[in-house]
């Protein structure tokens, strides 16, 4: 991951395509470590207000919002001592930096991604729980925090009320790029019958889908978490959610577990993808799931077919990554795109090349059939197309730039490079 990381920042910056870097917003119950475990230098900072000073300094209605926003409107962003979630927001914000395993890469190249921290429980009289109005916050207020391009929120709850504010939040903010990635929810069930919210508004659960990202867990061996909540419309994708390793200021080092911790890993990976190029969020999202790998042992669990989040492949977008039969391991060989549609079925049915998001093949009944995902016309993924592969030959350059013919039975994933001018 780190080495193919350092390869598309380099070609981005090559490119002039490197930006960012991009604030991720994560939304939970509170932050321990900033400016120790959280180095300053990974933090998204409002320099017109100052840290630890009941004021409102710039005057933006929202006091000592140096690092993020605070529901009570204190400034003060660390968890209640008596929340027995204290510690859930310092591990989510954690990951969302890519955990143990990739901060070392971000603090080496240039800046990719930032957090930003938003306190969004609160407590009066009642028991700890959201505001409301501090979610609605969290995904508009834009005074001094317009890099914002992500925002993770790794709660939920089966009242739907406890979100009243979300869809109409999510309309509101359409126009300021956010991508919005939600924790499906640990109860195992599924989210279509037995709603969690807001997990349950995405896939193909509302009229602001195309701005969420729902996530499930995977277990170690790449099975679905037992926990995890899941879904065939609403859930996206299924990432890595149990044995995260996690370490906390010097204190001995734990194993992470949940959908908690599997969303923002896809939070990371959003983030990365916008600071490498792909500007739109609604084409992060799609980058993500066509890059991912489909398992049929899965379709139960996510929409377009069982998706399990590939991170190094779907962070390679200079480059076409390519998966031969028998093998486990991505190539990235470059594909030489006709100019002409490719056939893809037996049946006839051909696709333009430069729509082509990802193909994969499996066998059935002594057949191989061809599992193809593709951009529509308004940049939307297609559902799946699902048929017996054509006899059609792929012509690819390997790393000698040799030419090397392959037929679709012989490719197991195909992903090419982002198209950035379709």
């Amino acid at each position: 991951m780190r080495q193919r990381l350092a390869v598309s920042t380099a070609s981005a910056a090559k490119k002039q395509f490197l930006g960012g870097p991009a604030v991720i917003r994560v939304a939970d119950t509170g932050f321990k470590g900033i400016g120790k475990f959280f180095p300053l230098s990974l933090l998204e900072a409002n320099a017109f207000d100052k840290a630890g000073q009941p004021n409102d300094l710039d005057n933006n209605k929202y006091v000592a919002d140096v690092y993020g926003i605070d529901a009570e409107n204190r400034g003060i962003l660390e968890p209640y001592p008596e929340d027995k979630y204290r510690d859930h927001g310092t591990e989510v914000a954690s990951m969302a930096l890519g955990g143990p395993l990739m901060r070392d890469a971000i603090t080496a190249g240039p800046p990719l991604i930032k957090l930003s921290f938003w306190k969004i429980f609160w407590k009066r009289t009642g028991p700890i729980s959201v505001k409301d109005d501090t979610l609605y916050q969290t995904m508009t207020h834009i005074e001094n925090h317009t890099d914002a391009r992500v925002v993770n929120l790794s709660v939920g709850s089966g009242d739907g009320n406890s979100v009243r504010m979300f869809v109409s939040t999510l309309r509101a903010a359409a126009s300021l790029n956010l991508l919005v990635v939600i924790a499906a929810g640990n109860d195992s069930n599924d989210i279509s019958e037995t709603p969690t919210f807001p997990a349950a508004h995405g896939g193909q659960g509302s009229e602001v889908a195309e701005r969420i990202i729902t996530v499930g867990a995977l277990a170690p061996d790449g099975t679905l978490a037992p926990f995890s909540n899941y879904s065939q419309s609403r859930v996206d994708v299924l990432a890595p959610g149990c044995r995260i390793p996690f370490s906390y200021d010097g204190l001995a080092p734990e194993v992470l577990h949940g959908t908690s911790i599997a969303a923002p890993i896809v939070s990371y990976l959003a983030g990365t993808l916008h600071s490498l190029g792909i500007r739109e969020m609604t084409r992060v999202k799609q980058r993500i799931l066509a890059s991912a790998d489909p398992d049929r042992s899965l379709q139960a669990y996510t929409r377009l077919g069982g998706l399990k989040l590939n991170p190094t492949r779907a962070i390679s977008i200079f480059d076409d990554a390519l998966r031969m039969q028998g093998e486990t391991f991505d190539r990235y060989w470059s594909w030489r795109m006709p100019t002409e549609a490719i056939q893809v079925c037996t049946s006839g049915l051909s696709i333009n090349p430069r729509r082509l998001l990802s193909l994969s093949t499996y066998s059935e009944g002594g057949k191989v059939r061809a599992r193809i995902l593709k951009s529509e016309f308004d940049n939307r993924t297609s559902d799946p197309i699902d048929c017996e592969a054509a006899d059609t030959q792929l012509d690819f350059a390997n790393e000698a730039g040799e030419s090397k013919k392959l037929q679709l039975r012989d490719i197991s994933v195909l992903v090419p490079r982002f198209p950035f001018s379709g």
